[in-house]
């Protein structure tokens, strides 16, 4: 395992490099894809979200006074690895763990960033 510091600017480490290939392969097979993040408290490994999570995201964050809670509601529902309790400590010592674990969380449920467009004006 590398223990060299990750930067926000580095590219996400693979699932396996985070965890053991026993460990990955019961988490894939219990919950099918997964993501692993390596955050200041140790690694987190989450789920994707379901519609209804992602609709419940998606409306708190465009709620002014929600939008604070609308990381942490997400990525708290997502994780699966550690349990939520131990989750829950890591947040209080580093809130800002949820914002590096969102971004993965929305990438697994399907939010691409850089998807591929193109706008088609009348002529």
């Amino acid at each position: 395992m590398n223990d060299a510091p990750i930067s926000l600017a580095d590219e996400p480490e693979t699932t396996d490099d985070l965890l053991s290939t026993a460990e990955a392969r019961d988490l894939r097979a219990k919950h099918n894809e997964i993501v692993a993040v390596k955050t200041k408290c140790g690694v987190a490994v989450f789920r994707s979200c379901t519609r209804q999570e992602y609709a419940r995201y998606n409306s708190m964050i465009f709620d002014e006074k929600k939008r604070a809670q609308a990381f942490e509601g997400l990525v708290g529902l997502c994780v699966i690895k550690p349990d939520s309790k131990t989750f829950q400590s890591w947040l209080d010592r580093a809130p800002g763990i949820t914002e590096t674990c969102v971004t993965a969380v929305l990438e697994l449920s399907g939010v691409e960033r850089d998807a591929q467009t193109k706008k088609y004006s009348p002529a």
